[in-house]
């Protein structure tokens, strides 16, 4: 069989190549049977080679090219290669057609997360044009952040993990979409749960990310003006041991990465400098860059101001000892909070 495996989701890619690797003989003679080659630097005389030789005391061999197409995409070639075309691959198509039953080829493009990054298994790839009629085409590309969440629900199922949607959809909103990492924490998860379902509460006492993305999940309310969510959200925090100028500071930070994003949008910055100006990647990038199209400029900047006054008036709460110095910090939190929510969110011009 000959397939071409390409796209953004990198994890889902390299899980169906240990699918396919185990599928390859009795683990003892494994390794002897599958070849990886590196696309870009592979002649076609080796990959010839590779692909007709005989299955080692096994019934298949399994060859991998790794970045073949991606190496005659026209933004990878200089002018010289261009001239001189891929004239060495045009018998490509037979080897193909004339492939032994014995051998499995596989094509793999692993394409950058990027929001403006696109497969080189397309129309213009001249390789692309030679194998497309010859492959098995899969193509692997990550949930959207609202579906995330529905993915871990799919993804436990799929390993007999019993998980509620709530505790699916916190992991989702805490991690992100580093598969990977939600896999591995889902696993940790049912060794601890064992037969019983996993539940909200053992997401937020045992996954690490979920504290962090409760500060953002607060901050993020907080902008929003939903001050009923960000207030239960702060005293879930203030329970679980943040403090309240800790809270404050990161709802700060967020409204100055928000302004700071704003700004980027309107010098036209690249996705790469919008990455590297706010500190950000993947799905906090992209969370705060579609939160700052929702809310107008005056809006960010009276909230910065609120949040500089509470800041203030903290500090001198602070400074007094007594009883009721905690107690005041929460307040002066929660009156900012309601105070945010009040701000209009004036359309910008």
């Amino acid at each position: 069989m000959k397939y071409l495996l390409h796209g953004k989701d990198e994890f889902s890619i390299r899980e169906r190549l240990v699918v396919m690797k185990e599928a390859v003989g009795i683990p003892d003679v494994r390794d002897v049977n599958i070849a990886v080659l590196d696309g870009k630097q592979v002649t076609f005389d080796r990959l010839i080679a590779d692909a007709n030789t005989v299955p080692f005391l096994a019934e298949k061999r399994l060859v991998i090219v790794e970045g073949l197409l991606g190496k005659f995409e026209r933004k990878n070639r200089n002018s010289e290669e261009e001239l001189s075309g891929t004239s060495e691959w045009d018998g490509l198509p037979e080897v193909l057609e004339t492939l032994p039953a014995t051998t499995d080829l596989v094509f793999v493009e692993f394409v950058e997360n990027k929001k403006n990054a696109t497969t080189p298994a397309n129309a213009r790839n001249p390789i692309f044009k030679l194998v497309k009629t010859h492959v098995e085409n899969e193509k692997f590309e990550p949930p959207l952040p609202k579906q995330l969440g529905q993915w871990v629900v799919n993804r436990a199922q799929a390993e007999g993990i019993k998980i509620d949607n709530r505790a699916a959809h916190t992991m989702a909103s805490s991690i992100g979409s580093n598969l990977s990492v939600i896999v591995s924490e889902l696993r940790k998860l049912a060794l601890y749960a064992q037969e019983r379902t996993i539940t909200n509460d053992d997401v937020i006492g045992l996954v690490a990310y979920t504290q962090d993305a409760n500060i953002f999940a607060t901050a993020d309310a907080v902008v929003d003006g939903r001050s009923d969510v960000a207030i239960k959200l702060v005293n879930q925090l203030l329970h679980d041991g943040s403090s309240p100028q800790y809270i404050l500071s990161m709802m700060a930070r967020q409204s100055r990465l928000l302004i700071v994003a704003k700004e980027l949008k309107a010098q036209s910055a690249s996705n790469d400098e919008k990455s590297k100006r706010l500190g950000l990647s993947g799905f906090p990038l992209s969370k705060t860059l579609g939160q700052a199209e929702r809310v107008s400029s005056s809006r960010l900047t009276r909230i910065h101001g609120a949040l500089l006054n509470a800041d203030h008036l903290m500090k001198k709460v602070s400074t007094n000892v007594g009883l009721t110095t905690r107690q005041d910090e929460e307040l002066v939190l929660d009156t900012t909070i309601v105070e945010i929510a009040s701000l209009p969110n004036t359309r910008d011009s």
